[in-house]
């Protein structure tokens, strides 16, 4: 019985991201190797009461949230949002993509943060908890 929940409640939280992204203007999804939501931009308050207009939120697995900061106006985050990355050795492919955009990881040299890595160039993400209230 459990299980069922369990996987319903999946289902519906998919669902949801999707139709999210839909509304925030998201060209496709972040998807993993099945076809499902892997992450998702989100919004984190009235981003613009706060001035934080220019960056972009991205949650992945649905637990943690990465921003691409490139003005610097978003507090609370692990380290410096870099628009031009190298991928650390230890990187290895997330197993999250948009089109041809991939999201990296690296578990020792840089755990705080994520690497999207386009076709020209790469970035790095860092962690963040911030939140803007209304």
């Amino acid at each position: 019985m459990r299980r069922g929940w369990a996987i319903a409640a999946l289902a519906a939280v998919t669902l949801l991201l999707v139709l999210a992204g839909l509304a925030c203007g998201s060209d496709e999804p972040w998807l993993n190797a099945n076809g499902d939501v892997g992450a998702q931009e989100v919004d984190v308050g009235n981003r613009g009461h706060c001035g934080w207009d220019s960056a972009t939120f991205l949650k992945v697995r649905y637990w943690s949230t990465y921003v691409r900061d490139p003005k610097g106006v978003v507090p609370g985050k692990s380290g410096p949002y870099l628009a031009k990355a190298e991928l650390p050795a230890d990187a290895a492919y997330a197993g999250i993509h948009r089109g041809k955009t991939e999201i990296w990881e690296s578990a020792a040299v840089d755990p705080d943060a994520i690497f999207v890595v386009f076709p020209n160039h790469t970035e790095r993400w860092p962690l963040t908890t911030a939140q803007c209230g209304d």
